[in-house]
């Protein structure tokens, strides 16, 4: 039975490989000055309405029957031409854009975040995270068209989580000063820093 073991995982394998190395499937672009005018003219006070710039968010159709669309690269929301094509009213594609545009709204926030948290592993310190972070961060939010209210709250809040994420210096103190057990308070705020 062990030999057995060796052969069928390199069977597995070359399955894995071969699946893998299949082609994507190319999706096309539709380019039409009309059309993107149309699509730019609905998409432009749901833009504003997010507090975002129209003219760093870009409305894409794709040529594809399917009824979907999606959010990919920054500020651009792609729109397949099947939920043009199946669409009753304009205001439906409006709720598609609106409902992607929310997905870009956040998106850059998110990732704010998300690095906080991965440099809070690396420092174990709230303020070396939220100052290395927004001077990354915050000129980039800017750019895009964030408040800058937003794009400094999501710096130094994210900045927090140098706290909770070991190792953080603030429970290694907190560890010597109450002769509590460091491993137990790494494993108490890891699921909350999160």
């Amino acid at each position: 039975m062990p030999k057995l073991r060796i052969p069928a995982f390199i069977l597995m394998f070359l399955a894995l490989l071969a699946w893998s190395a299949a082609p994507a499937a190319a999706q096309s672009i539709l380019r039409d000055a009309e059309t993107e005018a149309l699509l730019h003219d609905m998409a432009t006070p749901l833009i504003k309405a997010t507090g975002l710039d129209p003219a760093n968010v870009d409305i894409v159709l794709v040529n594809d029957p399917s009824v979907n669309a999606f959010v990919a690269g920054g500020q651009a929301v792609y729109i397949n031409s099947g939920l043009i094509n199946e669409a009753d009213t304009a205001s439906e594609v409006q709720g598609v854009i609106a409902h992607e545009l929310g997905h870009v709204t956040g998106g850059l926030g998110m990732a704010t975040i998300s690095s906080c948290a991965a440099f809070a592993t690396v420092s174990g310190s709230s303020i070396a995270t939220a100052v290395t972070i927004a001077k990354v961060s915050v000129p980039q939010m800017l750019r895009y068209g964030y408040s800058q209210k937003l794009a400094v709250a999501c710096s130094a809040t994210g900045g927090t989580l140098g706290v909770l994420i070991p190792p953080s210096g603030i429970l290694v103190v907190y560890s010597f000063v109450t002769s509590t057990s460091i491993q137990r308070l790494f494993a108490a705020a890891l699921v909350p820093g999160l």
